[in-house]
């Protein structure tokens, strides 16, 4: 009763829980599994924000306990009846998942976007659903039967895929970013996203450790580690990610593979507009070359300011006329949906620091980019519960001096060392000087508390940080030994430290990052998900403000 009455999280946990514990219907549970992702994503499309979102959660939800019950083939019936009452049901009356209020509109003057212009928008959506969605089965039922080689060489997932270039030298959070953005396009196109199965892990702290566990080394201390070591796979599972060797992956794209050569190099061409959809509207008096009629309906189109912590925070809304240079409007659905292939392979750089990728048409698909983000690319069970351990350890370790406060201030900073600061991208926080000076300034503002400081560096030499150690700084080295290793745990390579520290940082009461730092633009991005009250800025801001 409770799962069955409960929201999406519940729902998420139940079929996490289903697919790991079932032996006898796992067949049952990737055909649910499957039909889940695509009505998820045809129904987020389209009703993201409606109020009866909850009920098409708890149909799923009854068909997959039914399921797990040995009712397999009535479950599934009984969810499909339930699930075209449902249908029925939807309304338009829309709230996005995050609030309006929590994003800054960085571009001042912008019309808002009308309720008719919305209501056309949703419709259009709403038209095609489903045709869209019986296009996608007809397109998946056809390469199943003509592609079943393929398919049995991925590890069983049936298509169709999406593919792209994965940079093994960058570090894991530009990585993880670039899930981010490309799952929500794989999302838009009806395909299951190839991942690599292993991700680079840097500075090995105990050579035997290492060697003992399933990472492969390479060179200049780099180790190639499972992608599921970082992430939660029943997450990634849900939302359509395969995780596929390099040689998979190779003997793949040799066979039924569509490659668009340059594909991602068009989408950031400063001349176009992609969005993920061009709203009928709009499209149907677009020339044969893509360039709006400037009597047609108005395109409107939002983004995010991503900086160069590439952050999602900040919402940029548009209209069509307002962006110099910008000629063609594009539509990642409109271009790359009816190919017909098992694998679609877009090639080029899925990543230029501070540069959007691709635009929403609509405030209501960007907040299910922001949900799809939030629920499919979370950080393995393990690494929460270490972040957890900590974080009490912490608030557990109050001096006697301050026992007679009653709150508790939990302050968290990230301070990016090493080659930030030779390179000049730290601005004022390379001193550490002015940064204890300008934390002290907080702390004398918010007098009262009982102020727990955690700093989460690369600096190694100690010394630097005694400036931050009068403040009473922690870190990880002063709490790692009342944290419960297990067997995957990774913690003697410091890149599995950081994600037990962005962690750790994400549940703070504040947080202050270091400028240009991805590292830190994961935290306030995790920020954004979980707290109302986001209470973070960057070092440097925060010096400026202060100092």
């Amino acid at each position: 009763v409770l799962f069955v009455n409960s929201n999406y999280n519940t729902t998420t946990t139940l079929m996490q829980h289903a697919s790991t514990t079932t032996h006898n219907y796992n067949n049952l549970i990737t055909y649910i599994s499957a039909h889940t992702h695509t009505f998820l994503d045809t129904y987020i499309h389209t009703h993201a924000h409606t109020h009866t979102h909850f009920e098409g959660m708890r149909i799923i939800t009854v068909a997959v306990v039914l399921a797990t019950l040995h009712f397999a083939g009535i479950g599934f019936m009984l969810g499909s009846v339930l699930f075209q009452h449902e249908d029925s049901a939807f309304t338009n009356t829309q709230k996005p998942l995050l609030d309006d209020s929590a994003f800054t509109n960085t571009h001042k003057g912008v019309p808002d976007i009308t309720s008719v212009e919305q209501e056309e928008q949703d419709k259009d959506h709403e038209t095609t659903s489903k045709q869209e969605l019986s296009t996608a089965k007809h397109k998946a039922t056809n390469t199943k039967h003509r592609h079943n080689k393929i398919e049995a060489m991925i590890h069983g997932h049936e298509g169709p895929f999406l593919d792209i270039e994965w940079p093994s030298h960058l570090g894991f959070n530009n990585v993880r970013f670039q899930l981010e953005v490309m799952l929500y396009v794989a999302n838009i196109l009806h395909r299951k996203l190839l991942v690599p199965d292993r991700l680079r892990m840097r500075s090995c702290t105990d050579d035997t450790a290492c060697a003992n566990s399933r990472c492969i080394p390479l060179m200049d201390d780099y180790w190639y580690c499972p992608t599921t070591m970082f992430l939660d796979q029943a997450a990634l599972d849900l939302a359509g990610v395969v995780l596929v060797t390099l040689d998979v992956d190779d003997d793949v794209a040799r066979q039924d593979t569509h490659s668009v050569v340059g594909a991602l190099d068009m989408m950031y061409a400063s001349n176009t507009v992609w969005v993920d959809r061009i709203p009928r509207r709009v499209k149907n008096t677009l020339g044969n070359d893509n360039r709006p009629t400037h009597n047609g309906p108005l395109l409107h189109y939002h983004r995010f300011d991503l900086g160069c912590e590439l952050t999602f925070l900040r919402q940029v809304s548009l209209a069509w006329g307002q962006e110099e240079g910008k000629v063609y409007v594009k539509g990642i659905w409109d271009e790359f949906y009816n190919i017909n292939a098992t694998v679609l392979r877009l090639q080029g750089p899925p990543l230029r620091i501070g540069v959007s990728l691709y635009s929403w048409a609509s405030v209501n698909s960007l907040a299910s980019f922001q949900r799809l983000r939030h629920h499919a690319v979370v950080y393995t069970p393990d690494v929460q519960r270490l972040a957890e351990e900590a974080v009490n350890t912490l608030l557990n370790s109050t001096p006697s001096s301050t026992m007679n406060l009653v709150t508790t201030l939990f302050t968290c900073v990230h301070l990016r060392r090493g080659d930030f600061v030779e390179l000049g991208w730290t601005g004022a926080d390379s001193d550490i000087e002015v940064v204890a000076s300008a934390l002290e300034h907080v702390r004398q503002e918010r007098d009262g508390y009982n102020h727990v400081l955690y700093i989460a560096t690369d600096e190694s030499n100690r010394s630097m940080l005694a400036p931050l150690k009068k403040l009473g700084a922690k870190y990880w080295s002063d709490i790692v030994e009342n944290v419960d290793s297990s067997p995957e745990s990774l913690l003697f390579f410091s890149d599995y430290v950081g994600l037990v520290e962005q962690t750790i940082c994400s549940k703070a009461d504040v947080f202050y990052g270091s400028q240009c730092s991805t590292f830190s633009g994961g935290i306030f991005n995790m920020r954004a998900a979980h707290k109302s009250d986001y209470n973070m800025d960057t070092l440097s801001s925060l010096i400026k403000n202060k100092m």
